[in-house]
């Protein structure tokens, strides 16, 4: 069995669990920190990829309406396509996005497109097939092309990046919907600068948990040790040992201490009542036994005559006797 020593203290004890809970605390409110910078930031980017992708699709109903325009002599329909395209060529390279087509819930080969007309004339000389490609990070099985073709708007997220994609409608070529993807990096820069911050602000209150976790065990713990005390010094035969009380002391603590202190009274009282209790005794014991030895002691004198030898060595019994029963209340009254 552990003995005294070697059990652990209720101060040690109070000091950990005081500590676990600051530590847990802190770690979480720093995960929900991350969580939620993490969470705004992409936001943020999905916010920038909407207005880009409602541009792009301003655009394109601009360059739709401009490309179905009336023809002149020197502008035929041709020319027009080209134009538009050329246009909508510019406005995807400037969002730096992708544009896909997608035909019967399929996303259109990239050499494909790029062999027809209109892949052509959406290329142009020195534009490479990429721009026909889906990002990389993503598939077609990643895109909900029903919704797309609905009319709805996709975004979903890969790693720190964030896709959203949106289909493009009423452009010429009616056999196939383009699909305009654009992406952006979520910016982890402020999650970065955000999560050092919280690293030195999780060490400063980790450093005041555990001062504040000493101070507060040694706090509930101190009068503990003072009854500790008391109560040893009580069983240890000191009646006058009493447990300190004053107004810091917590309440239950200090009904404890008071609790204490009067058994401690009560005890003094009784062992008070004892002492009153065997004086009496004693008193009452001793003048009867003095008269008895007194009175042995006497017939043993010439004065009352001479004893035959019977009646001597009674009264010698008696004597010793009485005196024996005196010695032992003397020494039952020293001892308590």
């Amino acid at each position: 069995m552990p003995t005294a020593r070697s059990r652990r203290t209720l101060r040690g004890r109070l000091f950990i669990a005081l500590l676990c809970v600051a530590v847990v605390t802190l770690a979480i409110a720093g995960t929900l920190t991350v969580v939620g910078i993490r969470s705004a930031a992409e936001r943020a980017a999905l916010d920038d990829l909407r207005r880009q992708a409602g541009t792009i699709r301003a655009q394109t109903a601009q360059i739709v309406q401009q490309a179905s325009g009336a023809t002149t002599p020197t502008t035929g329909r041709g020319v027009r396509l080209r134009d538009a395209l050329d246009q909508l060529r510019a406005s995807v390279q400037v969002a730096d996005a992708r544009l896909v087509f997608a035909r019967n819930d399929t996303i259109l080969d990239a050499n494909v497109v790029a062999n027809t007309r209109i892949g052509r004339l959406l290329l142009g000389a020195d534009t490479p097939t990429a721009l026909l490609e889906l990002p990389d990070g993503i598939t077609a099985a990643d895109l909900d092309l029903p919704a797309l073709l609905g009319g709805q708007t996709v975004t979903l997220r890969r790693a720190d990046t964030v896709y959203l994609a949106t289909a493009l409608d009423g452009f010429a070529n009616r056999r196939a919907v383009p699909i305009a993807v654009v992406s952006r990096a979520v910016d982890t820069g402020v999650l970065a600068q955000a999560t050092n911050a919280l690293l030195v602000a999780a060490i400063v209150a980790l450093a005041a948990c555990l001062v504040l976790s000493f101070a507060l065990a040694r706090r509930l713990t101190r009068p503990l040790a003072d009854i500790d005390r008391t109560a040893t010094a009580l069983a240890a035969g000191d009646h006058a040992a009493r447990v300190g009380v004053d107004d810091r002391l917590d309440r239950e603590l200090a009904e404890v201490a008071h609790s204490i202190n009067r058994m401690a009274d009560e005890l003094d009282d009784a062992r008070g009542a004892r002492r009153a209790f065997l004086q009496a005794v004693s008193h009452e014991l001793r003048t009867p036994l003095t008269g008895i030895i007194g009175l042995a002691e006497a017939l043993q004198l010439p004065y009352y005559g001479d004893l035959t030898e019977k009646q001597a060595k009674a009264v010698t019994t008696i004597e010793q006797s009485g005196q024996r029963l005196l010695d032992t209340l003397n020494d039952v009254i020293d001892f308590t």
